[in-house]
């Protein structure tokens, strides 16, 4: 019987530690995952909008950023919900909805080509306004791999 109850003390005082190491790969993940979502969400912001609104439109996707990161910072930081599991099936909740409304946007969401310039402007008018983008091209270029064939 001792045994049993030494047994249960040492099971209930033993160091329950998890390695910081193990918050290694959840960091290289969410980094990834960062990247990958900016970069083509910056890509397709700037390519779609105007000219003259491509400030208005990078400043509307840090504001949702900083949105995003306030309602996190709301919700983690009062004190209205007290069990963490509870807080991650919110976040997971509020994630299921934007990505629904993500979907039904996407599915409406009409492609516009790059940029056409028209010649409407003059030559120096046309050289003043580029914007560092190919601003010509009407199609998008084409990935087969023919380009890259050498004739033998």
């Amino acid at each position: 019987m001792t045994e049993q109850i030494t047994m249960q003390l040492n099971i209930d005082h033993w160091p329950k530690t998890v390695s910081v190491l193990w918050q290694i790969p959840q960091y290289i993940i969410i980094s990834v995952s960062e990247i990958l979502f900016s970069v083509t969400g910056l890509h397709l912001a700037y390519t779609q909008a105007p000219s003259s609104m491509r400030s208005v439109v990078m400043a509307v996707w840090l504001l949702t950023i900083g949105i995003g990161n306030l309602i996190v910072v709301v919700i983690a930081e009062s004190a209205l919900i007290a069990d963490q599991a509870v807080e991650f099936f919110i976040f997971s909740l509020l994630m299921g909805l934007i990505t629904l409304i993500f979907v039904v946007s996407a599915r409406f969401y009409k492609y516009h080509p790059i940029d056409i310039r028209h010649n409407s402007l003059s030559k120096s008018d046309q050289e003043k306004e580029s914007d560092g983008l190919n601003s010509e091209l009407k199609t998008a270029p084409s990935y087969t791999g023919e380009e890259n064939k050498t004739n033998r």
